[in-house]
């Protein structure tokens, strides 16, 4: 009789065990599933990053392409247009690039070169009159005689 009950708990127990341990392997499944398709969604979002800053790093030859045709000259040759040259040219190196993306990366150049331009001061208006400060408040002379004699000469040659 006891053998008997040990052999029933026996299975019960073998029956528990294996409905645990299958509980736990979907689980781990479950687990793996989410895992692998997070890592897929973030492959898919480097590889578009690494796409979209290959494309801008094209864009960017581009325009300086550009810039470089039209610098000497208002037209080049079969575009009157800077806007039209770069779309032609941005079409032959990323084929299937939309025409909002073209837009946008033109614009996002244009604007990053404006903000280097406006940034280096290149653009910014030259003083008329150089601006000559005095000790004890002397007003500037408005012109200095240059001097018929050198003074505090020293030779160097010696």
């Amino acid at each position: 009789m006891i053998e008997q009950i040990v052999s029933e708990a026996i299975k019960n127990i073998e029956g528990i065990v294996f409905i645990a341990l299958m509980s736990i392997i979907t689980i781990k499944v479950k687990d793996l599933s989410a895992y692998l398709k997070a890592k897929k969604e973030l492959t898919a979002k480097n590889i578009g990053n690494a796409n979209y800053n290959m494309y801008y790093g094209i864009a960017k030859d581009v325009f300086n392409i550009v810039e470089e045709g039209f610098r000497n000259s208002k037209v080049v040759e079969g575009f009157t247009s800077k806007i039209d040259y770069f779309d032609n040219l941005i079409t032959k190196k990323i084929p299937g690039i939309t025409q909002d993306e073209i837009d946008y990366f033109r614009q996002a150049i244009s604007g990053e070169v404006n903000n280097l331009v406006k940034g280096s001061g290149i653009l910014e208006p030259a003083d008329e009159e150089p601006k000559i400060e005095m000790k004890d408040s002397q007003p500037a002379p408005s012109y200095v005689e240059p001097s018929s004699t050198v003074t505090n000469y020293t030779d160097i040659t010696k």
